[in-house]
């Protein structure tokens, strides 16, 4: 079960400019996200880490508990100073990427019944994997972990398995086992058709660029026309501030995949780092035109401001984001609140965030 965010505006150590302007880090004061959950007494969660970090110019803390069923949890993100000197950008840095870490916790909620599962000795290894499936979608992720485990053992040339195994891994960060479960897939099938893109995908949420670019081309070689791949690898390049490769990646996945919005933002992303604004207009644009979102306008407005280009546009944007957030939570219900309705409060705060 995800938590909600905090929004921390992004920084580059990019020093080429004789006189950077300061780091903005946003409004001064306190954000503060605290829920309780009750669970019913079928189910189990095991608590996300505690965590605190202190600066001078912000402090974060975040605290979990599971007592007798209840669950309550506190994140709390103080901002003392507004901007930061450009010179403090790796500083800030360490602090945000330790920040995005605790974020990227997650309460994770067992069905107790079914959590003390052991497969049938006689259970065949498709079997295992599609019961696993049905496991994780239930949110049960630590029993998919056993049945895949155990499929392996009774079938370990079987075609799914491990490539399975490694996205259980992968999902709940751990990395080391993710990789080895994929480096076994492809001993299995060195052209299996998602093993050596999701070995990428480990190796870039371990931010191991050069491994993962030579696993994302190594799918490449498989297929050329792997969309997932040529995706990964131009968002990839675009993190490492690769531009000049990310462009032609994203450009092909867009290509491959032409309905997706967030393809679009992040190729006139890479565009308008290239210096290439015409063309960065033309795919914000036609991201528009295919998703008239909040979350479209705002990552269109954000990347915009940064670059300190096309302002009025980023104004409309973002003015947009606001407004229609605004107004998707003035109808919201606290009788018939939904999962879709928690994360507008913190979105209209990175929109406002974008705005100002």
């Amino acid at each position: 079960m995800p938590l909600v965010q905090f929004s921390l505006p992004d920084a580059t150590d990019d020093d080429s400019d004789a006189d950077p302007e300061p780091l903005k880090l946003g409004p001064k004061g306190e954000y503060s996200y605290h829920v309780k959950l009750e669970l019913p007494a079928k189910y189990s969660a095991r608590a996300p880490l505690a965590f605190s970090l202190k600066r001078d110019y912000a402090e974060y803390q975040a605290t979990y508990q599971v007592q007798n069923g209840l669950f309550t949890a506190g994140r709390t993100l103080t901002l003392r100073q507004d901007e930061l000197p450009i010179a403090r950008v790796a500083d800030y840095q360490s602090f945000r990427r330790a920040v995005a870490s605790d974020l990227a916790q997650q309460l994770a909620v067992e069905n107790a019944s079914a959590g003390g599962m052991v497969p049938p000795a006689d259970m065949k290894a498709d079997d295992l994997i599609e019961s696993a499936r049905a496991a994780a979608d239930g949110g049960n992720v630590a029993l998919a972990e056993v049945l895949l485990k155990r499929a392996t053992e009774v079938d370990s040339k079987n075609k799914y398995a491990w490539n399975n195994l490694g996205l259980i891994y992968l999902s709940t960060r751990q990395n080391d086992q993710a990789i080895a479960a994929f480096q076994k897939q492809i001993e299995v099938n060195p052209y299996d058709e998602y093993a050596y893109n999701n070995l990428g995908r480990v190796y870039w949420q371990e931010r191991k660029y050069d491994d993962a670019a030579k696993a994302f081309n190594k799918q490449l070689e498989n297929n050329p026309l792997d969309k997932f791949a040529h995706g990964n690898l131009g968002a990839m390049y675009a993190e490492w501030h690769k531009y000049d490769l990310a462009a032609p990646e994203l450009e092909k996945a867009a290509s491959l995949t032409p309905d997706s919005p967030e393809l679009q933002v992040s190729l006139g992303d890479a565009y308008l780092n290239l210096g290439q604004d015409d063309k960065a207009l033309a795919a914000f644009d036609h991201a528009v035109e295919m998703s008239a979102t909040p979350l479209v306008w705002n990552n269109i407005a954000y990347q915009l401001s940064l670059k300190k280009t096309h302002l009025d546009r980023a104004q409309q944007y973002a003015e947009s984001a606001v407004s229609a957030t605004a107004a998707a939570l003035r109808n919201v219900s606290l009788d018939r609140l939904t999962k879709n309705d928690l994360p507008l409060v913190s979105s209209l705060v990175a929109y406002w965030d974008t705005l100002g």
